[in-house]
């Protein structure tokens, strides 16, 4: 005779063990429903981690309402709320639901495998044919450490500020371990502390980093300077801080799908934007979200777009088409009156037309492209004589600096920046990057925000270093205006 296994000298003793619990052969000659049931001999109340299979069986003794054992019975073992797999032998097949023939001394048996969740799990043990039913619970705890993620991971915050890093180790299958991470930070951007406190302390871009044993997870965070920023998303127009603090939909209008230009005015309180699908019109609201229309519909001239405040909140230059897609540049008060047109050449229809006015810190000239079949090309007006310089250099969506006598725009994608004469022109954001033609100052002139194409959020651009600072939280937000 063959010799006996581990597993099988311990499968004989469960089995006389179980023998004697039930009392084999035992004639009560009394027969009740009562004494029906099934009793868990072993293999039950077992802790292991997720996805492990159990060594023990599960071991279960059927009773017949006389109480006797009830050889022959079907006994169907089913996992609970699929938290187990069931067989009928330990090398498989496991599956929700597994059967076992009461052998003569009214015991049935099934392995068992745990499920992929930490938590409570089960196998419902039943014998139909008379009618009784058990439940073998187990615990499943989470696996060995397989991943390390860091939330959030990638934020923005002020200089002194602080936010918790959150680090989580999870097993292969995405069970959240009681496991305690090392933190830390690159550079001295950020710091962070043992318990993940993450405290900006320069402006620039952090790397953080936690560790657990051979798993380490990264985060990044933006510590940015002060400033507050409009921007359009849909159909709404929002407003955030540069941290995310204070972010909320401003306006909100079934009226158009996008591009909605927003642009601060000088007072900090009132943004210009337009609204509409065939008569688009610019409209103005305050901080608080009240709204009025700028010209009436019986009085604007045309379509109108890209509405940009004066630096001294006089004006608001616009560029507006009355003839199939052509434009020319206006300028209106913000009372609505005085409309004015600036564009001096007559609107051809199909021919070249003058978009996206930008008026100088002083108020004397604006900068403005002139989009044609062949491009977008740069000029510089001057509005007391209505004298045109072409500066020759191709762009799209010029921006005058707020101070100095910079401007900014995108042009294949690159963010460049040049003189007002079209000198010392060099392009400020890293090879390869693209952006959206979309930007704007900050009040000091240092930086430049503008939607990155190929991360699909906003980003601070340093002007000097040309260092970028995205902003995680502006996934949705575009044609971004910094407050002044």
């Amino acid at each position: 005779m063959a010799s006996l296994t581990s597993r099988t000298r311990r499968w004989v003793r469960l089995c006389v063990a179980a023998t004697s619990l039930v009392g084999v052969g035992c004639d009560h000659g009394v027969s009740s429903p009562e004494l029906a049931g099934i009793t868990i001999v072993s293999g039950a109340a077992a802790t292991d981690t997720a996805g492990a299979t159990l060594a023990e069986p599960l071991l279960v003794a059927v009773r017949d309402a006389r109480g006797d054992s009830a050889p022959g019975v079907l006994v169907r073992f089913w996992s609970e709320d699929a938290t187990t797999a069931v067989a009928p032998d330990s090398n498989g097949p496991y599956r929700q639901v597994a059967f076992d023939t009461a052998d003569g001394r009214g015991l049935a048996h099934a392995f068992v495998s745990l499920g992929r969740a930490a938590g409570r799990a089960g196998v419902i043990v039943t014998a139909p044919e008379i009618g009784v039913q058990d439940t073998a619970s187990y615990v499943i705890t989470p696996a060995t450490p397989a991943q390390l993620h860091l939330e959030p991971g990638d934020t923005a915050l002020y200089v002194g500020r602080q936010y918790p890093l959150r680090a989580t180790v999870t097993d292969q299958y995405g069970n959240v371990r009681a496991d305690t991470v090392s933190f830390a930070s690159s550079g001295t951007v950020a710091s962070v502390s043992g318990t993940g406190t993450v405290t900006g302390q320069a402006v620039g871009r952090a790397v953080l980093e936690a560790t657990f044993g051979a798993l380490s997870g990264q985060a990044a965070a933006s510590v940015v300077p002060d400033g507050m920023i409009a921007a359009s998303a849909g159909s709404s127009v929002y407003t955030t801080n540069l941290d995310g603090s204070g972010y909320r939909a401003l306006t909100t209008s079934q009226d158009v799908w996008n591009d909605l230009w927003p642009y601060w005015s000088p007072d900090r309180v009132h943004i210009v934007y337009r609204l509409g699908f065939n008569t688009l019109s610019l409209w103005i609201a305050d901080t608080t979200g009240r709204v009025q229309r700028l010209i009436s519909a019986d009085s604007q001239p045309g379509q109108m777009f890209a509405g940009q405040y004066s630096r001294d909140g006089t004006w608001i230059y616009f560029h507006s088409n009355d003839c199939n897609v052509d434009s020319r540049i206006w300028r209106v008060r913000p009372d609505g009156t005085g409309a004015e047109l600036l564009s001096l050449e007559p609107d051809p229809c199909f021919g070249a037309y003058d978009a996206w006015p930008s008026p100088s810190p002083d108020g004397a000239r604006l900068v403005y492209a002139e989009v044609s079949g062949g491009g977008s090309q740069l000029r510089t007006l001057d509005i007391a004589t209505g004298s045109v310089t072409p500066l020759d250099i191709p762009g799209q969506r010029p921006r005058w600096s707020p101070v100095g006598d910079w401007i900014a725009c995108v042009d294949s994608g690159r963010v460049r920046v040049m003189h007002s004469d079209g000198s010392g022109q060099r392009t400020v954001t890293a090879e390869g990057r693209q952006y959206e033609p979309s930007l704007d100052w900050s009040p000091d002139a240092l930086w430049i925000v503008a939607r990155a194409a190929d991360s699909s959020r906003l980003e601070l651009i340093n002007v000097q270093s040309g260092v970028a600072l995205p902003l995680g939280f502006t996934t949705i937000l575009h044609e971004p205006s910094w407050r002044p």
